[in-house]
């Protein structure tokens, strides 16, 4: 196998992993002074991806899985807020999806992040969380800045 057909491998491996086995699924906590909720309130969604199942026009290279491995999603978001959580879906997979980490932070340009803005999310306060088949998680909310429009890396 050459350099080349490693790296388209790596490629549809990552788009697989963003539009099969995981939705990533942002919301924001905000009123109309821009004011984060104390307790749990209502929640605004800015972005998400529809999770899909394989199909035989659509094969799913992430079934191969990642072991030691970031992946890196950049977000358009629409509404902006002071606290941020993420969704995480596995509800088309067979086996178990374990997150190692993720993070979420602004992005300045390409794989740069607005100095200071990365924050670690968590899960019932576990840094790592694995998702059953089926199964869907949120993190816990974490105090963000976020302003609308504002582009976000989420890296799990």
């Amino acid at each position: 196998m050459t350099s080349t057909d490693r790296s388209w491998r790596r490629v549809r491996r990552l788009w697989q992993l963003f539009g099969v086995a995981a939705l990533v699924g942002v919301a924001f906590a905000a009123n109309t002074r821009g004011v984060a909720f104390a307790a749990p309130g209502p929640w605004e969604a800015t972005w998400a991806a529809s999770p899909m199942s394989p199909t035989p026009a659509m094969p799913n290279p992430a079934n191969a899985g990642f072991a030691n491995q970031t992946v890196r999603n950049i977000v358009y978001t629409s509404v902006g807020g002071n606290q941020v959580r993420v969704r995480l879906s596995n509800v088309f997979g067979t086996g178990r999806l374990r997150v190692g980490a993720l993070w979420i932070g602004a992005e300045l340009t390409g794989v740069r992040l607005v100095p200071g803005s990365s924050r670690q999310l968590t899960f019932a306060g576990h840094r790592s969380v694995t998702v059953p088949p089926g199964a869907e998680v949120v993190s816990d909310a974490v105090a963000m800045r976020v302003s609308p429009q504002e582009d976000l890396a989420i890296s799990l």
